[in-house]
């Protein structure tokens, strides 16, 4: 059952669901926010989570119910998207994407947004690998995937990083960013000030980025 929360004139409908989860997560649905976490964790702490960041999940409702399937963001930039029926391609050419598709614009795009990134974490591997040297850091297999609630992680029974193929439509510094932060978890796995230590070593100033990649909402 939803509930709602006022402000300014506003409202911001959202659900909470009960599961056995560590943490609580907050993902932006059709129509509203979905709030999974576990039993003990007080409602006040929700609420109070929801109205602090009130703007930011209203603006990502509102991008969610209006976004437009003749347009694509990728790497920070919106693209005129034209759909032709045929086979997966695309090409980009200016400020246009020309993509082939027999699947749904929705699902097409996220097709699109996989290919962008693993071809980025290709062109990125030559700028990050020095950096990972100095750091006694060796490269470990990538993942991609549409993923909920977080914009990458790191794998520590497989030794892998699974990134969110999301971070195709940022700006490309959002992705080093989560690169480094996901490759300083193979040597700290929790946020100790030792974690801290090592991504300060492999991307001095990233905390800034870090900062206002927390108001990007994922949707």
């Amino acid at each position: 059952m939803s509930e709602f929360i006022e402000k300014e004139g506003h409202i911001l409908p959202y659900k909470i669901t009960y599961k056995n989860n560590k943490h609580t997560y907050y993902r932006v649905k059709i129509g509203f926010i979905d709030v999974t976490t576990n039993k003990r964790y007080p409602k006040r702490l929700i609420t109070a989570f929801l109205i602090k960041n009130f703007e930011r999940f209203y603006q990502a409702l509102n991008q969610q119910s209006s976004e437009r399937d003749d347009e694509i963001m990728l790497w920070g930039k919106t693209y005129e998207l034209r759909v032709v029926t045929g086979n997966f391609k695309y090409e980009i050419k200016d400020n246009l994407v020309y993509l082939h598709t027999r699947d749904d614009v929705y699902i097409a795009k996220k097709r699109v947004y996989l290919d962008q990134l693993k071809a980025m974490c290709i062109k990125l591997e030559s700028e990050i690998k020095p950096m990972l040297n100095q750091a006694h850091i060796d490269l470990v297999p990538l993942k991609f995937r549409y993923l909920k609630s977080k914009f990458g992680s790191y794998h520590r029974k497989h030794h892998e990083i699974t990134l969110n193929t999301i971070l195709a439509k940022l700006d490309p510094i959002y992705l080093t960013y989560v690169l480094y932060h996901e490759y300083a978890h193979t040597q700290e796995f929790n946020h100790s000030q030792n974690f801290y230590t090592v991504l300060d070593r492999l991307m001095p100033g990233h905390r800034t980025i870090q900062k206002k990649l927390k108001d990007v909402v994922i949707i």
